[in-house]
């Protein structure tokens, strides 16, 4: 994670990719060897919660979804997540990071802002115009001031 930016590669979600990962899980908890694949479904098990996380996820092209539906890959994270624990998390760090990004109350007010009041260009648009609009009242107000005094 970089100045509030987390990079996750592309993961592309079909018919094989459950076993796969599954597969890919089930021989790093027999093995002892970095777990790399049970540490990315735990992770990714962390952020996928609903449905709007995976559209999200999709949006940003973090997951390419051939499933089908977007239920399907949270179904996915969700069973594989389930019964994991990995000995050593390699994103232990990472998550840590995102708490502390997120606890931080700038960064909610930020997010809060965002969504709420500039979703849309148009909102943004509108809010610089009043902003300018009362930088021009202030200059008008300082200078009729001005002109008063002798």
């Amino acid at each position: 994670m970089d100045n509030g930016i987390l990079t996750i590669p592309t993961i592309e979600l079909n018919d094989g990719t459950e076993l796969i990962l599954r597969n890919l899980t089930a021989f790093e908890q027999r093995q002892n060897c970095i777990e790399y694949f049970t540490s990315y479904a735990f992770f990714m098990d962390g952020l996928i919660d609903a449905v709007k996380d995976v559209e999200l996820l999709q949006q940003k092209g973090i997951i390419i979804n051939i499933l089908g539906s977007a239920e399907e890959a949270v179904n996915l994270f969700n069973n594989i997540g389930k019964g994991l624990s990995p000995r050593n998390p390699i994103f232990s760090s990472v998550i840590k990071d995102l708490e502390n990004y997120h606890n931080k109350s700038w960064n909610k007010r930020k997010a809060n802002l965002m969504q709420n009041y500039f979703n849309t260009p148009w909102a943004s648009i509108s809010v610089g115009a009043a902003v300018f609009l009362l930088i021009l009242t202030i200059i008008q107000t300082v200078c009729s001031i001005l002109q008063l005094k002798p």
